[in-house]
């Protein structure tokens, strides 16, 4: 069985910066938990839904970045602006 590692997600969206962390074993884990934590209210104060973060990651696959290990990103436009999650595999809990 894989250890839980600590993810922290990093979304830029409408002029907003929001940050959160989950447990996971593995980045499609972190990514599902990410969406689940939040609520309708909360997302709805950032302009978002449920429904827009699934879309979002449902049609991007998690990109690498180089020269960086453990740490990835997304970029979506939703509802005609620019989103960018950055996904970092922080430590082991």
């Amino acid at each position: 069985m894989m250890d839980a590692r600590l993810y922290t997600f990093i979304l830029e969206f409408h002029g907003g910066t929001y940050i959160s962390q989950t447990n996971a074993t593995n980045l499609t884990g972190a990514i599902n938990a990410w969406i689940a934590v939040h609520s309708e209210d909360d997302l709805a104060t950032r302009k978002l839904s449920r429904s827009k973060l699934h879309l979002m990651v449902e049609e991007n696959i998690p990109i690498a970045l180089d020269g960086a290990t453990g740490v990835w990103c997304i970029t979506e436009t939703i509802d005609g602006h620019f989103a960018l999650l950055n996904i970092v595999d922080t430590c082991p809990v």
